[in-house]
């Protein structure tokens, strides 16, 4: 028998793969504007194992600024290797080959992590290496600051 709370939870869980497919779907549409009104009011990015953050709407919009002007447009290829979620969030796991300035090329497989909020995206924790943290942030990625 089906109770109340276990179909909140089905809604809650529906609406947590909803908002982060919004968010995911906004990004690959190169729609700055709309990823942005995905996202909490006091949004936050976690680089990991690196320990890193950064936190707060000005630097978040900075980042996103940067990330369509100068990372999108590098992506060469692009994988998807899964989606997994539950109560804390929603995983996507890829794969991405992205060209540098000097026209090489290097490949990166990552996790990154939504993290639900109320009413958007709370913020994203983002695991992978350096070099791939460095290239996606940018200059914001000196505004990072230890966990």
């Amino acid at each position: 028998m089906t109770t109340t709370e276990d179909r909140t939870r089905g809604r809650d869980r529906q609406q947590r793969i909803k908002r982060a497919l919004e968010h995911a779907y906004c990004e690959i549409a190169g729609d700055e504007a709309a990823t942005l009104a995905t996202l909490e009011d006091d949004p936050y990015f976690e680089i990991h194992p690196a320990g890193l953050r950064i936190q707060g709407r000005a630097v978040v919009e900075r980042y996103y600024a940067h990330y369509f002007a100068n990372v999108r447009p590098r992506y060469r290829a692009t994988t998807d290797h899964g989606m997994w979620e539950n109560e804390d969030g929603v995983v996507f796991e890829m794969s991405a080959t992205v060209e540098h300035d000097d026209g090489s090329r290097s490949d990166h497989r990552f996790i990154a992590i939504l993290v639900p909020g109320e009413t958007g995206i709370a913020g994203e924790r983002l695991y992978g290496d350096e070099a791939l943290a460095r290239f996606m942030f940018g200059p914001v990625y000196d505004e990072f600051r230890p966990i």
